[in-house]
């Protein structure tokens, strides 16, 4: 065969008219080598440079790609198209002569380069569309893959269990118990009180010098996994041996060392002061060093118990880690927050004329054992900062059985009557006006006035308080505590009375500064007719007063503000209202009988409020 008809997977050395215008390529593509008009003459010339050329500049593998050089035009094809046989009037004999009959370099050059651009053009669009056929297909490939690992990675269905029928395989123990054809519920019963026992055992000791504390499994909320276990166990795996752990609340465990250093004896005290009395009457403070101690350091404390936990040993005992406590409040803490705000007197009898009745004596008497007794109760207390204080909750249920007295009292709003605890609203209003004078809010109070004007304060000024019903409250919306001093003294001009004395200590008001309450009455009201109640079962000459005539009134409440004892402001608190009093009496119709045998005449008692 001729070498034009070679294998066409090698090169193939075409030759033009003018000279060796063919070259081959050492990657097996053809490489044709037109030569312009201008460059018949140097047809083999050009052809070098071209082949130098397309060294350089052609890309290996590169479709219908073209080179420009010295005029010549490369056109490369990839050696995978050489595969093609090529139309008989594509090459030339190696004489050099062209298979058609026309002549010329510059004509037939031409004709070829166009056919040769056509089938360029044609094999790059199948090759386009195989590219694009084969990006689809991995397109797809992909999507399946990704797919395939999705549903691969999705969680199985989960197990449904039932205690009551599924049973354990076989060779399977959990904490050493053989479970083997168990359900979980039979399991559980072999298993769980041993884990109880466990818990119960636990026990730390925390011992030291005068004192020993025990830390329980119950008080840090021990418990176990052994439903997981079971649940675990049942499901199946290689391992046929299950073991259960315990877990422990260290909060629990650390709220327990905080209790236990509370209780210790020897932990610090703080400063505190009491309220005495003077030569001359007046109230003084008593101030007591606070004292430090010894406490538990709970953090360092804790961790040597968690480290005993945590190393499996549930019945330590532990020297715990001790520290110094110094008091929270010293001396000089008290003297710089505290100082005397409030401070009000109410004056009350305690001894009545020996002309007067046994009985009226012993009423008065016992008022005044119940304003001491009340004043005794308050003495002494402390209101935090943001705290709400109640009278009632503090003095308590006023009855016989916690050791109250019979006094007059009012009694449903119109008249005065023997109660347990009669008095003790004497010395709500008079810690009432303690607290006004100390510049408390007003709107911080809870407080009702008397349904009859009070004798020892005036109008407006009075805080009444009834077990169970009516309560007294305030809060201390100041920075530092409230103390409440209470005491009573003798009055030496009146050696029948006494005075009742409430001091406010607290966070210091500015310096000049001083409140005093002022009522205003602003209105009387005068009482209606007397009601008169006729009783046929008394006799003409009975004729009492069960309830006495009084005035109404209408009160303005101001309190004053006064810097250096001069005036700087008013601010109107609040209108009091007291209702009026109609007089109502009862008078017997039964007509007088000189002599009635056994029957007896009780007189009415006398309702007149005692001093």
């Amino acid at each position: 065969m001729s070498d034009t008809f070679r294998d066409y997977s090698h090169t193939q050395r075409i030759p033009k008219a003018g000279g060796n215008a063919g070259a081959s390529r050492s990657d097996g593509s053809f490489h044709y080598s037109i030569p312009s008009a201008s460059s018949h003459g140097n047809a083999g010339a050009n052809a070098s440079r071209s082949r130098a050329s397309s060294g350089n500049k052609a890309k290996s593998g590169s479709r219908g790609s073209v080179a420009k050089n010295a005029g010549t035009r490369e056109l490369e094809f990839p050696s995978a198209v050489t595969h093609r046989r090529p139309s008989a009037d594509a090459y030339s004999y190696r004489d050099g002569s062209r298979s058609d009959s026309r002549r010329g370099g510059s004509s037939s050059g031409g004709s070829h380069g166009s056919r040769s651009g056509s089938a360029a053009k044609r094999r790059k669009k199948k090759q386009e569309r195989a590219i694009a056929i084969g990006f689809l297909f991995l397109v797809l490939l992909l999507g399946t893959t990704i797919l395939v690992v999705v549903r691969s990675c999705r969680p199985s269905e989960p197990v449904v269990l039932d205690p009551a029928t599924d049973t354990f395989r076989d060779g399977v123990s959990i904490d050493g118990f053989s479970v083997t054809g168990m359900t979980i519920d039979q399991a559980r019963t072999v298993i769980e009180p041993a884990i109880d026992q466990k818990i119960a055992s636990i026990c730390i000791t925390l011992a030291g010098e005068g004192f020993s504390e025990t830390i329980t499994g119950e008080q840090m909320n021990a418990s176990s996994d052994l439903e997981q276990i079971l649940s675990n166990a049942l499901i199946g795996g290689e391992n046929g041996s299950y073991a259960t752990k315990l877990s422990l609340d260290y909060t629990a465990l650390a709220s327990r060392i905080s209790e236990i250093n509370a209780s210790l004896s020897y932990g610090a005290t703080d400063a505190t002061f009491t309220l005495g009395v003077n030569d001359k009457g007046k109230p003084q403070l008593n101030y007591i060093e606070g004292r430090a101690g010894m406490g538990l350091d709970v953090r360092a404390t804790q961790a040597l118990v968690q480290q005993a936990l945590e190393a499996g040993n549930y019945t330590a005992t532990i020297t715990p880690a001790l520290t110094t406590v110094q008091p929270n409040v010293t001396v000089a803490d008290l003297k710089s927050q505290i100082s005397e705000i409030g401070r009000f007197s109410t004056e009350y009898g305690t001894k009545l004329p020996s002309d007067r009745s046994e009985e009226d004596r012993m009423v008065i008497q016992n008022r005044a054992f119940n304003i001491d007794k009340c004043a005794a109760l308050i003495n002494g207390q402390v209101i935090q900062p943001g705290s709400t204080w109640s009278f009632n909750k503090t003095v308590g249920d006023r009855n016989e059985k916690n050791g109250w007295k019979q006094a007059k009292g009012i009694y449903g709003g119109e008249a005065y009557t023997m109660q347990y605890g009669g008095g003790v609203c004497q010395v709500s209003t008079t810690l009432y006006g303690a607290l006004l004078r100390a510049g408390l809010p007003f709107e911080e109070f809870t407080r009702r006035e008397h349904s009859i004007p009070s004798t020892y304060v005036p109008l407006g000024l009075d805080a009444t308080v009834d077990s169970g019903h009516i309560d007294f409250k305030f809060k201390n919306t100041t920075e530092y505590p409230l103390y409440i001093f209470a005491y009573t003294s003798v009055n030496k001009n009146r050696t029948r009375y006494s005075y009742l004395t409430v001091v406010v200590y607290g966070q210091a008001l500015p310096e000049g500064v001083t409140y005093e309450p002022r009522s205003v009455t602003v209105e009387t009201i005068e009482p209606g007719e007397p009601i008169i109640t006729y009783d046929k079962k008394q006799t003409t000459d009975y004729n009492v007063v069960t309830v006495e005539a009084r005035d109404g009134y209408v009160v303005d409440v101001y309190l004053d503000k006064f810097v250096n004892g001069k005036l700087e402001s008013s601010q109107l608190l609040y209108e009091d209202r007291y209702e009026p009093k109609t007089e109502k009496r009862t008078i017997g119709t039964l007509s007088p009988v000189t002599e009635m045998p056994g029957v007896l005449v009780t007189p009415a008692p006398n309702t007149d409020e005692l001093p």
